[in-house]
């Protein structure tokens, strides 16, 4: 309730009590007992209204006395309220103030930062333009005193006359369209078919029974399960593995200059497991430079009866090291029956 509103319904209270005593205390019934109670107006009180005022059973003077210290505790308390409301003026004032103030000071705060900021990407913003202009300069210098291929290279002599070439279907032993040294330099020496190329000499291996972790699937691992007499899978589903150079080291050396591996390989089924076991028959490494190296060598390997087999280099194996990797059975037996 608003305090100013308060005061005013005080005050008309004590001014209605204060005319009610009057009244009473002008009354001729000076003698009421504590069954008369006080009257105005020629009526005498309720029981009721005397409970509701405190005066019931009190003669006039008690009930004059009773009024005073009423009205003095009450004007007691609108002194304390109005201290109260005052005292709450100030400190919405001082709150009010204060908040102006960390407002003024945090907008000045951005207002600096912002301004930096600003300065900053200025700075560097120009910083990257007088480095581009140099290196544009850099590359106009060199373009300009580099010579051409053409001035740079040494000078050759240039050929005249006939050019001897051989026909491409001249054999390359024996008979030929032409006496030996026909040409101008005559026919080039051939190669013979016995010479043995260098050995590859190896400088970095992976050991046996290396185990290369945290390899990422190419391709979903789908095993075909082996039925008939043979028991054998006679055209698998091939899968390819991404493996990172951080495993391709061993005894703390590692491989330089190597960017990844891909390993490729066959997968077959097991219907009783539901699982899928992968045999990895090659390895290729590629290096930051580009170059690529394939292990074993990209030919097929055959068998005494004449057909290929590939050579297993390794086997897959899940987070646990099961050897069987763990998958969902598919069947296409109802639709292969039918035919």
């Amino acid at each position: 309730m608003n305090p100013n509103l308060l005061v005013k319904v005080a005050v008309g209270v004590v001014l209605a009590v204060v005319a009610m005593l009057v009244v009473v205390r002008c009354s001729r019934d000076e003698a009421a007992s504590v069954a008369g109670v006080p009257t105005v107006g020629g009526e005498a009180l309720s029981p009721e209204t005397a409970a509701a005022l405190g005066i019931e059973g009190d003669t006039p003077d008690d009930t004059v006395r009773t009024l005073i210290a009423s009205v003095r505790e009450m004007n007691e308390r609108l002194a304390r309220i109005e201290t109260a409301n005052v005292s709450l003026r100030e400190d919405n004032a001082r709150l009010r103030d204060m908040r102006r103030s960390v407002v003024a000071e945090v907008s000045r705060e951005l207002a600096g930062e912002a301004a930096r900021l600003r300065e900053e990407n200025r700075g560097v913003v120009a910083d990257a333009r007088d480095e581009v202009s140099g290196l544009k300069a850099e590359i106009e210098r060199l373009v300009r005193d580099t010579p051409f291929a053409a001035a740079a290279a040494p000078e050759r002599e240039v050929a005249t006359g006939t050019v001897w070439l051989p026909p491409l279907e001249a054999e390359s032993a024996g008979a030929g369209l032409l006496p030996w040294g026909s040409g101008p330099g005559g026919a080039l020496p051939i190669a013979p078919e016995d010479e043995e190329t260098p050995p590859v000499r190896p400088v970095y291996t992976i050991p046996k029974n290396a185990t290369l972790v945290g390899a990422r699937a190419f391709t979903a691992l789908i095993g075909r399960v082996p039925v008939g007499e043979d028991a054998r899978v006679t055209d698998p589903y091939f899968f390819k593995l991404l493996i990172g150079r951080d495993n391709l080291a061993a005894n703390g050396h590692e491989i330089p200059e190597l960017a990844y591996a891909v390993a490729s390989g066959e997968a077959i089924g097991d219907w009783t497991l539901g699982c899928v076991s992968g045999d990895v028959t090659s390895l290729t490494f590629v290096f930051a430079d580009g170059r690529v190296v394939t292990v074993p060598e990209p030919r097929d390997v055959t068998t005494g009866s004449g057909a290929t087999r590939a050579l297993r280099l390794g086997g897959l194996s899940d987070d646990f090291g099961n050897p069987c990797v763990a998958g969902k059975r598919i069947t296409n037996a109802a639709s292969y029956l039918s035919l």
